[in-house]
C-alpha cells in the first residue's frame, strides 16, 4: 500500500530487523523509500520496460523533493522507450573523460608513428612532461605533483569542454611565462594528443586543429670554432667520467646525445671500427652505421662495464 510520505515521517520510520522493507510513495507513483534491516535507507525508482520490471536505485540518499525529481527523470526515460538502469550501468563502465585521464590513456596506447615505426622513449617522456604527466613506479602515467604543462592549466575538465579558444590561451600564456619554443612543442603535443582522440571516438574534432605555432624558430647553424672545440674537450677531460666522455664522443662521433648517452657495448664492431646504430635508437628510424676513429675506440675501451 503507497504512503504519501513526508520528510517527518521518512524521519520516524524505523527498521525491520528480520527483512528489508520497500514502502511506496504516495506522492510519486514508482518511487520507493527502501529501509536495509540495518537501517540504511535509500530510494529506488519501479517501472517496466520491454514487458519486464526494472528497478533503479538512486545515488546516495537525496532529499525526497529531490527524490521524486529523479523518479520523474527516470520515468521520462522510459516513456521515452529507454531504461535509465541501463543507462546509469553503461555511464558508470564508460572510460573517464577527465583529461587527465585522456591524457594517460593516450600515453598508454600511442606506440607508433604514422608510418608504424614506435616511438622513441626520449619522444615519449617529452610528450609526457609537456602534458604534465610521469611515469609512476608501477609503470603508470600519471600527473606530476605539483601540476606541470597543460594540466596546471585544464586538470579536472571534461576533455570534450576543451575549445580552440582554450588551447589559444594556453599557448599565450605559455608565450607570456617566457618560453615560445615551449609553446611550439605544446602545440605539437596536444596535435598528436588530440588527433589520437578523434581517433579512438573521444572527440568529433580536435580543438587544435588550424592553430599555428605562436612562435617563428630558426635553426641553429653556428658551430664551434677549433679554439671552442679545445676549450670544451680539455673540460670534459677535467671532468672526468660519465659525462666528460659522453662529451668528448659527442664530439668525435657526431652523434645525438641520447644516441651516446645510451649506447651499448654490443652496438659496437671493434675489429670494424663501426658503431652500428640500430633503427629503433635512431630519430628517422634506419640503421645506422657510424666510422670510428682511434680516438673514439680508445675513449669506448677504456670505460668502464655497467651490469
Amino acid at each position: 500500500m503507497a504512503v504519501r510520505l513526508s520528510v517527518a515521517a521518512i524521519e520516524r520510520l524505523k527498521p525491520d530487523p528480520g527483512k528489508r522493507l520497500e514502502i511506496a510513495d504516495a506522492g510519486k507513483p514508482g518511487l520507493y523509500l527502501v529501509i536495509q534491516p540495518n537501517g540504511r535507507k535509500s530510494w529506488a525508482v519501479r517501472y517496466r520496460i520491454d514487458r519486464q520490471s526494472r528497478k533503479l536505485t538512486l545515488e546516495g540518499f537525496p532529499s525526497l523533493a529531490t527524490a521524486r525529481k529523479l523518479a520523474q527523470d527516470a520515468l521520462d526515460l522510459v516513456a521515452a522507450t529507454k531504461d535509465p538502469a541501463r543507462l546509469k550501468k553503461a555511464a558508470r563502465n564508460a572510460p573517464s573523460s577527465a583529461v587527465e585521464d585522456v591524457f594517460a590513456d593516450f600515453m598508454a596506447k600511442h606506440l607508433k608513428k604514422r608510418d608504424g615505426t614506435p616511438i622513441r622513449d626520449r619522444t615519449k617522456l617529452e610528450t609526457a612532461r609537456l602534458l604534465g604527466l610521469k611515469l609512476d613506479a608501477s609503470g603508470q602515467w600519471v600527473p606530476r605533483t605539483p601540476k606541470s604543462g597543460v594540466l596546471a592549466h585544464w586538470s579536472g575538465r571534461d576533455v570534450r569542454s576543451i575549445t580552440k579558444r582554450d588551447v589559444l590561451d594556453l599557448l599565450d600564456a605559455r608565450v607570456a611565462e617566457g618560453a615560445p619554443v615551449g609553446a611550439n612543442r605544446t602545440l605539437s603535443a596536444l596535435k598528436t594528443a588530440f588527433s589520437w582522440c578523434v581517433k579512438r571516438d573521444i572527440l568529433a574534432l580536435s580543438p587544435a586543429d588550424h592553430v599555428d605555432e605562436p612562435s617563428p624558430e630558426k635553426s641553429v647553424e653556428r658551430s664551434l670554432s677549433d679554439v671552442e672545440l679545445v676549450a670544451l674537450w680539455r673540460s670534459a677531460e677535467a671532468l672526468g667520467y660519465p659525462y666528460g666522455q659522453m662529451v668528448q664522443l659527442l664530439i668525435l662521433v657526431g652523434q645525438r646525445r641520447d644516441e651516446v648517452r645510451k649506447a651499448i657495448r654490443s652496438e659496437f664492431d671493434h675489429a670494424g671500427r663501426i658503431w652500428k646504430l640500430p633503427a629503433h635508437r635512431t630519430k628517422n628510424g634506419h640503421e645506422h652505421h657510424v666510422p670510428l676513429s682511434d680516438m673514439a675506440l680508445t675513449i669506448f675501451e677504456c670505460l668502464p662495464a655497467i651490469r
